[in-house]
C-alpha cells in the first residue's frame, strides 16, 4: 500500500489491525539523503515491530529515537518498503498507528 503525503506535507499516518503472524507493507518514495522518521503506536502495547527495506530490498538500519520512534537516512533514491510485523502470541488482534515523515 503506498503512503502518499498530502500536497505540501512531509508526513502522513496510516492505521491498521493485525492478528496471528500477519504483516502489513507500505511503500514510500524517497530521495537519496532524505531522512525517514517512523513512529509506531500499538494497542495492546508491544507485539509489533518495524522493518525498513531500501529500493534494492536490503534491510535499512533504523536508529531508535524513543520507545515508539525510529529514523534512517536514505542511501539511495527509490521506493522504500516499511513492514509492520506482528510478533505477539496474544489471541487478540493488535491495532496500530504508523506515522511517517520524510525530510
Amino acid at each position: 500500500m503506498p503512503i502518499e503525503f498530502p500536497k505540501g506535507a512531509s508526513s502522513a499516518s496510516v492505521r491498521g489491525r493485525l492478528s496471528g503472524r500477519q504483516q502489513a507493507l507500505y511503500a514510500l518514495k524517497v530521495r537519496e539523503g532524505q531522512v525517514i522518521t517512523l513512529e509506531l503506536n500499538t494497542t495492546p502495547a508491544g507485539g509489533l515491530e518495524l522493518k525498513l527495506h531500501d529500493p534494492r530490498g536490503g534491510e535499512t538500519t533504523l536508529r531508535q529515537l524513543n520507545p515508539h520512534g525510529w529514523t534512517a537516512a536514505a542511501q539511495q533514491t527509490g521506493e522504500y518498503v516499511i513492514t509492520v510485523i506482528r510478533t505477539s502470541d496474544r489471541p487478540e488482534a493488535s491495532t496500530y498507528k504508523l506515522a511517517v515523515a520524510v525530510h
